[in-house]
């Protein structure tokens, strides 16, 4: 999670109505599908975060590639369901889960909780064939995101139905079976391995890498001794001056970030992609590289990642400035920030944010509002916050 973006960063590498017309419209593409071919039709904002039913209850789950299983926020763990030994677990899960990573490094095992997994249902489909769930905290996750995360959905649910997923409406829509692949501009084919993310592969000069795809991830990252190579070795490569205060299972990280240029997706130039490198040699693409897409897929069902786009090239804008922001008590307030910096602007931490260049923003809006923060030009930012029972009004 980059709180700058506002999204989770990296939570795990290892590892709300139903629609009720037969007929789904998006921007100039429609796409056709049987009304009972739809297990699930929702508004995200930007983290795919969905509706989830355990014991007749709804929860708010976040949809992540990057994570192997099932994971439940700790928090409420025990009201769900009860706790798993791992030496009780079956040999190969022993020694999958044995040796957790998140993207900054090995997890603590004395910060993982196993639990029995029970049956959960996704709109129209329940799924009760899962082996092993993890509980972990994750509320900040939730700061991150601008929701309260009770879950995760993890690749072992995601290869189970098919993920059509419009940029242009905010709609993602879950179906029991794949679309026809005529129905989209492009279709590529994608390689999966258990316990593994999905892989898609993009071309940089005359190389070729391949990228775990992680939707739990806010920006792309890669593993540094190839960012170390193509400092010191290409035009393709710049480093972003300040580090990037990120959190990911283990907790906050400050990271190096990167502007990789050049690059190419299925003979489609992203012009500049906003990396982080990693000790841990880990690739993977965020959530920030299909934001590019009209609308994109995945179909497990036939191994396709699908699309429509006229382009995906995007040019990097540095910002202006940064504020990091987080959800607490129903409320986006100004903090882990440096206090040095914000007395800059006549910010503290714990200001909460009524307005931005005079609009409310709601919790699950945060990362609309960090884009506000971050490139509005000097001088133009205005900002009302309340601080105690004062209300404030500052122009950075």
């Amino acid at each position: 999670m980059n709180f700058k973006k506002s999204k989770l960063y990296a939570f795990l590498s290892l590892s709300l109505g139903i629609i009720t017309h037969a007929e789904l419209a998006y921007s100039q593409h429609e796409f056709y599908t049987d009304k009972h071919n739809v297990i699930l039709d929702t508004n995200f904002e930007e983290s795919l975060i969905i509706p989830v039913t355990i014991a007749n209850k709804t929860y708010s789950f976040m949809v992540d590639t990057g994570a192997s299983v099932t994971i439940i926020n700790s928090h409420i763990a025990n009201e769900i369901t009860e706790p798993v030994k791992l030496n009780a677990l079956p040999e190969h899960h022993q020694k999958d889960f044995g040796n957790i990573r998140a993207v900054s490094g090995t997890l603590q095992q004395n910060s993982i909780h196993f639990l029995k997994p029970v049956p959960i249902s996704l709109g129209e489909k329940t799924i009760s064939d899962h082996e092993i769930w993890i509980a972990i905290d994750m509320s900040l996750v939730s700061q991150a995101v601008g929701t309260d995360i009770d879950g995760i959905i993890g690749i072992d649910t995601f290869r189970q139905m098919n993920w059509l997923v419009d940029n242009s409406t905010k709609r993602l829509t879950i179906t029991s079976s794949a679309l026809p692949s005529s129905q989209f501009d492009q279709c590529i084919g994608y390689s999966d391995n258990y316990n593994r993310s999905p892989v898609l592969n993009l071309t940089y000069a005359n190389g070729e890498v391949a990228m775990n795809v992680d939707t739990g991830a806010s920006n792309g990252y890669v593993g540094q001794e190839f960012i170390d190579y193509l400092l010191h070795n290409t035009q393709l490569a710049e480093k972003i001056p300040h580090a990037s205060l990120s959190v990911d299972a283990i907790g906050f990280n400050h990271t190096d970030e990167y502007v990789l240029n050049d690059l190419e997706f299925n003979g489609m130039p992203l012009g500049g992609l906003q990396i982080s490198g990693n000790p841990g040699e880990q690739y993977a693409l965020g959530m920030d590289f299909f934001s590019r897409f009209q609308q994109y897929a995945f179909m497990p069902s036939r191994m396709l990642f699908c699309y429509n786009a006229e382009t995906i090239k995007q040019k990097w804008q540095k910002p202006h400035r940064t504020i990091y922001v987080r959800y607490a008590n129903d409320n986006l307030e100004v903090f882990y920030n440096a206090e040095a910096m914000l007395a800059d602007h006549g910010l503290k931490n714990g200001d909460i944010i009524l307005k931005a260049n005079g609009k409310s923003y709601k919790p699950p809006q945060i990362g609309k509002l960090n884009d506000i923060l971050s490139y509005t030009p000097k001088g133009e930012l205005s900002l009302t916050i309340q601080r105690g029972e004062e209300v404030k009004t500052f122009q950075i």
